[in-house]
């Protein structure tokens, strides 16, 4: 807690924070099963010693790829959260928004271009400072885990057209998100995780880490005990030896 400041003026500032830090992730997926209506991921946008990145999950940009090559993306968004509580969404082309992940991590980056990078300042978000990064669990206090809750998501259906023929009408509706829901949830912090680079959490302004996978109970609820997170700062030189490669690539 910032010295001074109530638990109410500490939760103001912090969700004042959130809004415009925590971008988010939404792709509309062609044929998609129960698990695929409107699947979407958090992230934060960061700049590397390249350009600017949007860090988020790998397991997410791999599902991207399956449903690019399935021919089954239909479209892709970055959301942005204006101080003013609007949700601006800035359309992504995965060829013009290359993304990489690894393969040890549980984290994945898609490098954003200028034009992006313009939309979203014109939107409001704001990137994360890399000095605000940290290695050290024991200079924190608090831990909170934040995302996107998809399974919240309340859909709209917008009738655009309609036509009829003899007594047959045919209606065209716009199926898309509203009320984008975040999700918050505080942390107690529990030692390292098993993995490389990665903590262990209790489910119960610095970006710490981000989630990779939850451990859930041996119970017949399968409820989440505790969550592995994989350290940020970590993720974003994993990130930088990767573009720089890239760069200095003589192809």
């Amino acid at each position: 807690m910032r010295n001074g400041l109530t638990d109410q003026e500490h939760n103001r500032e912090f969700t004042k924070f959130l809004q415009v830090h925590l971008f988010g992730l939404l792709a509309f997926i062609d044929r998609p099963n129960h698990n695929e209506h409107f699947p979407m991921a958090s992230g934060v946008v960061i700049e590397s010693e390249v350009g600017y990145v949007l860090l988020t999950v790998a397991h997410y940009l791999e599902d991207l790829r399956r449903w690019k090559e399935q021919e089954r993306l239909n479209a892709l968004f970055l959301l942005v959260h204006h101080e003013s509580g609007i949700c601006n969404p800035i359309p992504l082309n995965l060829e013009d928004t290359p993304a990489s992940f690894s393969d040890l991590l549980d984290v994945g980056f898609m490098a954003l271009n200028d034009a992006v990078v313009a939309e979203i300042r014109k939107g409001g978000g704001i990137a994360t400072r890399r000095d605000t990064l940290s290695m050290s669990p024991q200079s924190m206090k608090s831990f909170y885990l934040v995302g996107h809750a998809s399974a919240y998501c309340k859909i709209v259906r917008e009738t655009i057209a309609t036509s009829r023929e003899d007594s047959m009408e045919t209606a065209w509706k716009l199926v898309r998100p509203g009320d984008m829901a975040v999700a918050i949830s505080k942390l107690q912090f529990d030692g390292n995780g098993s993995d490389p680079g990665t903590f262990r959490f209790i489910r119960d302004h610095s970006l710490f880490a981000i989630q990779s996978k939850q451990i859930r109970g041996a119970t017949s609820n399968q409820k989440p005990t505790h969550l592995i997170a994989t350290s940020a700062a970590v993720a974003i030189h994993v990130i930088d030896d990767y573009l720089q490669k890239i760069t200095n690539s003589p192809d």
